[in-house]
């Protein structure tokens, strides 16, 4: 009789037949018995080897018969993934995914910028504009948003003496 081959084996004590392992396990060749896939891996037919996940995807558990795509805003760069990865807001512009199933996030281009971990778009920068007055010992900055945005970041300084130098507040 031959022997059976990966993803079927033969029980203890019949020799005559291959069983095909069930989808979400495998087996080794001539194997008496099957095992799980690992996390990370699938088996998606009755009698197929386990597989890895692929990047973009990712198996959360043992013993699935399925891998599921990483959802929009967030990336898989191995193949063999027990989890998705956040595409995140920082540095400075950040970086977002728009479609599933993906291996890495895109940089917001020139003039855009993420507010947020897990973006699946990027947002115009504001159209921010500083007007200072200054009086005596005190200064005054008035911001005005071209772009409506509720919020946005303002980095203020210190003036240090008559030459205005400045550091950061």
């Amino acid at each position: 009789c031959d022997p059976c081959e990966a993803g079927y084996y033969t029980k203890s004590g019949s020799e005559t037949a291959c069983i095909a392992c069930s989808a979400g396990k495998s087996s080794g060749a001539e194997a008496s018995g099957c095992f799980s896939c690992a996390a990370g891996k699938y088996s998606a037919t009755d009698g197929s080897a386990c597989t890895n996940a692929g990047a973009g995807y990712y198996v959360a558990t043992a013993g699935r018969s399925s891998r599921a795509a990483c959802s929009a805003g967030k990336f898989s760069d191995t193949t063999t993934a027990t989890r998705c990865n956040d595409c995140l807001a920082n540095p400075w512009p950040g970086k977002y995914q728009s479609q599933t199933g993906q291996s890495s996030c895109t940089a917001c281009p020139t003039g855009k910028y993420v507010n947020r971990n897990r973006a699946t778009f990027c947002l115009p920068v504001p159209g921010l504009v500083a007007t200072p007055t200054v009086k005596d010992t005190s200064i005054s900055l008035r911001v005005t948003n071209s772009n409506n945005y509720r919020q946005f970041r303002v980095t203020l300084g210190l003036w240090k003496d008559n030459e205005y130098d400045w550091d950061l507040a």
